[in-house]
């Protein structure tokens, strides 16, 4: 039997969107997720093995258009929050106590209980739905995880966010006023904490430009 753990999925704030933000970023590319294991609280990524793949070969321009056709594969699974993953710990390179380990892990999507499985088996029927890559963050790494959490934690108790999400019509002046101003906020704040955070400021070559 392979080792698997249920995602568990909660918006940075009560009543905030899982992606308040998508409005200002320019081109949002899905090329991995963070994970944050509850137990021991350390942080994991994982990677599309298909984007793996394609990054390997295609061209940017190409990959563009993958992005694009893709459409975010893994957060569109895990923001339906009933995503899981199986494990395949017989292929790992490196071992799961350490930061540098590497498995196949199968993001699935939790249907319900098994059928005819006795009423107390925690056997599910699950869909498969993508090929990733789980791995541990690196310390190098950690750092930029960290922070980032810390400043969308941050940006998601501003009062800007919570206009942004109020405004019903992305087309009108108001909307688009909002989004230049969240900008803003969000360059100000990300560059006092990189100017007061030398850890952060190493990382900056791990950072897409976002805006």
């Amino acid at each position: 039997m392979f080792p698997q753990c249920r995602i568990e999925v909660l918006p940075l704030a009560a009543g905030l969107s899982l992606h308040p933000w998508r409005a200002i970023t320019k081109k949002p590319l899905e090329d991995r997720v963070y994970l944050r294991h509850k137990a021991p609280g350390r942080w994991l990524r994982v990677f599309d093995w298909e984007q793996s793949r394609a990054s390997l070969v295609l061209s940017d321009a190409e990959m563009e258009k993958w992005y694009a056709k893709a459409n975010n594969p893994m957060c569109r699974v895990i923001d339906e929050g009933n995503a899981a993953l199986i494990h395949d710990i017989t292929a790992s390179s490196g071992s799961t106590a350490s930061q540098h380990f590497a498995h196949p892990s199968l993001l699935v999507s939790v249907r319900d209980a098994l059928a005819g499985a006795h009423p107390s088996s925690d056997e599910l029927h699950v869909h498969k739905e993508r090929l990733l890559i789980l791995t541990g963050v690196p310390d190098a790494e950690a750092p930029m995880v960290k922070g980032l959490r810390m400043l969308a934690g941050k940006l998601a108790a501003d009062d800007i966010t919570a206009k942004l999400q109020g405004i019903a019509d992305g087309e009108s002046n108001d909307y688009k006023q909002t989004v230049e101003e969240l900008r803003r906020k969000t360059k100000a704040m990300m560059l006092d904490y990189w100017e007061s955070t030398p850890a952060f400021a190493l990382v900056q070559p791990l950072l897409h430009p976002l805006f």
